[in-house]
């Protein structure tokens, strides 16, 4: 694999090649297939079928150990994680963190927490549906990941609120060199904020 791609699949009789390179931004229309597929192409699934390299190695051939690191390198954000209501937003980001053994980037952190009106002294039963999933996207940055993957954030939130979300988010990833998937199931809003639309034919 070329330094300059992060992620590859190699092509299959079911699957073409797909690349993502370093830094870069790529969106990909949302559907139950597609989650999947993301899955077991960033080894994420311990019976993935593809021949994918990341970061230089095949996930398939790594040992045990070296597939847990590799997992901690990925922020793999689909609206699933949960929080503890009585709990400040500090103390929720430290119980994430230490239960995989990764300390935070507290200016990743503190940037996205002061562009959507939080702070570390709230509460989560204070926040708001839109803050909660900001707060899900925080932690997963906060382990300061190769590549973040955001699964379709228009379940969780209004388009005008990704909006809002993906203001602070996209000079974030940009200022951070980040490499960083999204599934959309709009993808017109990918025209906002430019990026590399992936059509379902590069994953089928």
């Amino acid at each position: 694999m070329g330094e300059e791609y992060i992620v590859e699949i190699a092509a299959t009789p079911s699957t073409k090649q797909l690349q993502i390179k370093r830094g870069e931004l790529v969106y990909l229309s949302h559907d139950i297939e597609t989650t999947s597929s993301l899955k077991s192409m960033l080894g994420l699934e311990s019976d993935s079928s593809f021949n994918t390299e990341v970061f230089g190695e095949y996930i398939q051939h790594a040992t045990e150990s070296e597939k847990a690191k590799h997992r901690k390198s990925i922020a793999f954000i689909d609206g699933s994680m949960r929080f503890l209501e009585s709990a400040t937003i500090q103390e929720n980001i430290k119980f994430y963190l230490d239960s995989i053994q990764i300390k935070s980037d507290k200016s990743v952190v503190e940037n996205l927490l002061s562009a959507n009106g939080m702070s570390y002294e709230q509460t989560t039963s204070e926040l708001s549906d839109y803050q909660k999933f900001v707060l899900s996207i925080v932690v997963g940055l906060a382990k300061q990941p190769e590549i973040v993957v955001l699964i379709n954030p228009l379940s969780q939130v209004s388009e005008e609120s990704f909006a809002q979300m993906m203001d602070s988010f996209y000079k974030l990833i940009l200022d951070q060199g980040m490499t960083c998937i999204i599934t959309l199931s709009n993808l017109k809003l990918a025209e906002l904020y430019p990026g590399r639309v992936v059509s379902h034919t590069a994953m089928a």
